[in-house]
């Protein structure tokens, strides 16, 4: 979805995983590290997170950290993803 290079400082998206109350939404997140030799050809790869959280919506949690997080297209829980085009964002469930 970008033509930017993957690298730390970059906001992408990433979707809260199952063992998260609030599992499939998602946050945005900025890039800390991408995991060289992991990483994937292209824009995506496994990179570690921080995850800026939503205040009262997320229980007063504090910003997450999550290691080797892998990209996805497509949003799926636990994965992160590039920010969809303004005017192609996923619906409001």
């Amino acid at each position: 979805m970008s033509t930017n290079p993957l690298m730390p400082g970059r906001i992408v998206h990433y979707v809260l995983p199952e063992t998260n109350p609030r599992a499939g939404e998602i946050r945005p997140a900025i890039i800390v590290r991408v995991n060289t030799g992991l990483d994937h050809p292209g824009l995506g790869g496994l990179c570690n997170l921080k995850v800026v959280t939503d205040g009262p919506n997320d229980d007063f949690l504090p910003d997450l950290w999550v290691g080797s997080v892998p990209f996805s297209e497509q949003p799926e829980p636990g994965c992160w993803s590039w920010p969809r085009p303004v005017g192609l964002e996923r619906p409001r469930s």
